[in-house]
């Protein structure tokens, strides 16, 4: 009998033992199912996020690459601007170059041309010194450009009145190189007494404004001009300043020849480097920069016997 109660209490005990397993692998089995729902939740959070953030990227990844290609694209354009600028930049020393050698060309027209006039003047005149030849055919040339008026009608006009001679005074009271009356002394503003007619620069001045004035008032005509130059008995006058005028055109024709020829071969070689028209733009169109006057032609007067002649506006 006590066996059998004792195998019962165990019995009992075994199944409690049991019951209490059972609810604890239950209690487990429900905290496991709870902790592998929120799991669950987390993952699937963390798969959005993921999403969430893939997205992101690829579109950063997208703006990149467009910033990446804008990039690219302007640094053509200033691989480009570059390369142009260094284009204009090779063509600015060629044409500072081009003008640097022009000038010395102009420089050498020049010089030939004030020097065309000095041996002119020693020549016809052995007693006057090449210094003041010089000097007079400087100043020739500077008040031809100021006055627009032809440099072998100047020259031309001095041989004639004063033989050269800015210390001439006629038995009339002219005076200078170009014998200028001084009544006109009061009409100059750069001359305030007669006796400043005696330097080069001012007595070739005042000639040349007052041979200016008969331009002007005879509207370019040389002839005209100078019969209102000289004013009475002007006839023989116009015709010995003319042919000296033409004397002394031939003169520098013979001293220029070798430069004009020098300046056409220059133009001629430059028209080649550039391969571009010039315009005309040349030796017998040097005024446009200082240089080569034009050429004015005057009819029927000249060294022969009515031959014409050409000669440089100043």
């Amino acid at each position: 009998m006590k066996k059998v109660e004792l195998r019962l209490d165990t019995f009992i005990a075994l199944v409690a033992l049991l019951v209490l397993v059972c609810v604890g692998l239950a209690g487990v089995s429900l905290s496991m199912s709870m902790q592998l729902k929120g799991l669950v939740t987390a993952n699937q959070t963390l798969t959005n996020r993921v999403a969430d953030l893939s997205e992101r990227l690829t579109s950063m990844a997208e703006r990149q690459r467009g910033v990446v290609g804008q990039a690219v694209e302007n640094a053509k354009v200033i691989d480009d601007a570059y390369s142009q600028l260094h284009k204009l930049s090779t063509e600015l020393h060629d044409t500072k170059l081009m003008l640097a050698s022009a000038k010395k060309m102009i420089t050498m027209y020049k010089d030939t041309e004030q020097k065309a006039i000095s041996s002119y003047i020693t020549k016809r005149y052995t007693k006057v010194s090449h210094k003041l030849a010089d000097e007079i055919a400087a100043q020739t040339l500077k008040v031809s450009k100021e006055e627009k008026v032809p440099v072998s009608i100047l020259v031309a006009i001095m041989d004639q009145e004063s033989g050269f001679n800015p210390m001439a005074v006629s038995p009339a009271g002219a005076r200078g190189l170009m014998q200028v009356m001084p009544f006109w002394v009061k009409e100059f503003k750069f001359i305030k007494t007669k006796r400043e007619l005696h330097d080069i620069y001012k007595g070739i001045k005042a000639g040349a404004i007052v041979l200016r004035y008969g331009l002007d008032k005879a509207h370019g005509d040389v002839k005209k001009a100078l019969a209102i130059y000289k004013g009475p008995k002007y006839v023989a006058y116009v015709k010995r300043i003319m042919r000296i005028a033409g004397e002394f055109e031939i003169h520098k024709e013979r001293i220029m020849a070798p430069v004009k020829s020098v300046l056409e071969l220059y133009y001629v070689s430059k028209k080649k480097e550039m391969k571009v028209s010039l315009n005309g733009f040349g030796p017998a169109h040097f005024d446009s920069v200082g240089g080569y006057p034009p050429v004015q032609h005057f009819n029927n007067f000249g060294p022969y016997g009515g031959s014409g002649f050409t000669t440089a506006l100043g």
